[in-house]
């Protein structure tokens, strides 16, 4: 470990055998002291000194205003402080002005054990610190050895998934607008964003092990495995993230993927709740993409075959946000029809279209519906309880 580098800012007399009370106080300590500004400026730019002893009748500096000056400069971050004061108003001002610690000097032996005590304390502080910058240093090795893998995983998957880059990007951007709509419903939904979006770019990873024929298929069918090897892809994607230790959700969310709300997914036929709800979000808005630009759906269809499959397979309220968020994002004239109002603005002879839905998945109007005084009092009761999911859309068959 390096050693430790005492500054000693003195012009006194004593100042050498303080000097020479430093270099005996332990091993590992280099003391130096200056008595001008012109040396302290040359050690400063030289040396980083993990503690400053200041003489406060010194007249190098202006002690009360030295540690906010060296504060200013972001390489003396850590360094300790350490004042010899010589009164009790000198000392208040000390502690005032931000010195770690003050020693009202008496030229006794008391006052030099004092001093090489504190040392010896600083030294231990500064090689725990020298040890955390290493551990730190470590880290953002470590880090960087995980950017360049996932950069690693996702040019595979690119090379033999030719649709992946299209339905990852969707994926991101949809995944996490859904996240954000859910926190702000309710906090139980919370979802951490970064390893929900590293789940999205890394989708398919599950399924690099599976044969160029068996990549064309969807992984399940009806919520059930298309082929054996398609069984394997939660399983494979979690193997293929286990040495990424700072994203365990993102592993989770990826292994929990292909579980059906009705408990008849796959690999541990979880249900409902039981499902994080990263990997709802994911398995809902990754099928759709890939119902476009692997199966060459266009967008109705497609979200029509993830609403038919709602409750058994998908969460439903997260279909609801997909469909949503595609009305916001889609210029169609059949999105223009539509406008998203409160529950507080509707009035009757408006026509749903959207159902709607509540937080806990109960559908309190259909698609289509003319809205009467009894629909709109139910809507508002239910609302007051259970809050409706996202806004609620009408036709705009009337000015407004």
């Amino acid at each position: 470990m390096d050693a430790l580098d005492v500054l000693l800012i003195s012009e006194r007399q004593e100042s050498a055998l303080f000097e020479q009370i430093l270099l005996h106080s332990s091993n590992n300590v280099l003391a130096t002291c200056v008595t001008s500004n012109e040396e302290l400026q040359a050690y400063l730019a030289a040396k980083h000194p993990g503690c400053i002893i200041v003489d406060w009748q010194t007249e190098v500096v202006t002690p009360e205003l030295f540690p906010r000056s060296l504060a200013r400069s972001p390489h003396m971050q850590g360094t300790f402080l350490l004042a010899l004061v010589y009164s009790p108003d000198q000392l208040h001002s000390a502690y005032r002005a931000g010195y770690h610690f003050v020693l009202t000097v008496e030229y006794t032996r008391a006052t030099y054990y004092a001093i090489s005590a504190l040392v010896q304390l600083v030294q231990e502080r500064w090689t725990l610190r020298q040890q955390l910058l290493h551990m730190e240093e470590a880290l953002h090795a470590a880090r960087q050895v995980e950017l360049q893998w996932i950069s690693v995983l996702e040019r595979l998957m690119y090379q033999r998934i030719p649709e992946s880059p299209m339905v990852a990007h969707f994926s991101r951007q949809s995944a996490l607008w859904i996240a954000e709509r859910l926190r702000t419903i309710s906090p139980s939904y919370d979802v951490d964003f970064a390893q929900l979006e590293l789940a999205a770019r890394l989708y398919a990873i599950g399924r690099l092990q599976l044969g160029d024929a068996e990549l064309r298929l969807p992984v399940a069918r009806d919520g059930v495995p298309t082929t054996y090897g398609c069984s394997r892809v939660p399983e494979s994607a979690a193997e293929a993230l286990e040495a990424l230790t700072e994203y365990p959700q993102t592993r989770r969310i990826l292994m929990t993927m292909y579980e059906n709300c009705d408990g008849t997914g796959f690999p541990h036929r979880l249900q409902g709740w039981q499902i994080p709800v990263g990997a709802r979000i994911l398995r809902v808005v990754v099928e759709y993409a890939e119902l476009l630009w692997r199966d060459g759906y266009d967008p109705p269809q497609a979200l029509s075959i993830l609403q038919q499959l709602s409750h058994r397979i998908y969460d439903q309220r997260i279909v609801l946000l997909l469909d949503e968020y595609l009305a916001m994002t889609d210029s169609s004239n059949t999105d223009r029809l539509l406008l998203p109002l409160r529950v507080e603005h509707l009035v009757p002879g408006m026509v749903v279209g959207r159902d709607v839905v509540t937080v806990a998945g109960h559908k309190l109007v259909a698609q289509g519906t003319v809205l009467e005084a009894s629909h709109i009092e139910r809507i508002r009761n239910h609302h007051s309880l259970d809050p409706v999911l996202g806004a609620v859309y009408v036709l705009r068959t009337w000015d407004s």
